[in-house]
């Protein structure tokens, strides 16, 4: 985003502003809540309005452009930073104890393609951000704007009570598992809810179920 001519935030509140480009990129933010315009970062021109509706109205006036230059080059880089991600999964299953990136490219992997997952607010977001891909069907729940701390497990048993059957996975940190996800267990139990949960922590992890 740093080197874009044009930076477009449609219908997005990203809350880590700092890394946003600078005021030397353009930046174009639409917004259907009129007080979301500008909260992160400055803009150069904030527009109130449905998503779907203008970029109907904007995709036929863009033209395609035929220079990959710029793709190319972001493109190798991410491929760069992926493999250097894999170093502790590909390791994984020589390194003791389990390494928190190699359980979470692991449970990504086993994982039913409609699997629910719930993350814990800290380092199992890291976690899940970098080693846990996405599907059409797969859910992936977390209390990214809030940062509410120890909302996997409710969420997951929540879940699980609205899907019964359905493959849910908590990720929880040791903050959150002994907070709230130890607490549910009992209330787990009696109702015989089907959730996995996956313990996290920095540098090192374990996984109960």
């Amino acid at each position: 985003m740093h080197n874009a001519d044009l930076v477009l935030l449609l219908g997005t509140d990203f809350p880590f502003f700092e890394f946003l480009p600078s005021n030397n990129v353009k930046k174009v933010q639409l917004d259907v809540r009129p007080k979301h315009i500008g909260r992160r970062t400055a803009v150069d021109l904030g527009l109130v309005g449905d998503v779907k509706e203008t970029l109907k109205v904007l995709l036929p006036a863009i033209q395609e452009r035929s220079d990959e230059q710029f793709l190319n080059k972001h493109l190798e880089e991410t491929k760069d930073f992926h493999e250097l991600l894999q170093h502790y999964v590909d390791k994984g299953p020589g390194i003791k104890p389990i390494r928190p990136e190699f359980l979470a490219a692991t449970l990504s992997d086993l994982a039913a393609p409609d699997a629910m997952f719930f993350i814990d607010t800290g380092t199992p977001v890291i976690w899940a951000a970098r080693h846990m891909k996405g599907g059409r069907n797969r859910r992936i729940f977390g209390s990214f704007s809030w940062a509410s701390m120890a909302n996997a497990a409710p969420n997951a048993f929540g879940a699980q009570l609205a899907f019964p059957g359905r493959q849910t996975i908590a990720l929880c940190g040791d903050g959150g598992f002994t907070m709230l996800a130890l607490g549910d267990l009992l209330t787990q139990v009696e109702h015989r809810s089907s959730v996995v949960k996956s313990f996290l922590i920095m540098g090192r992890s374990t996984s109960s179920i």
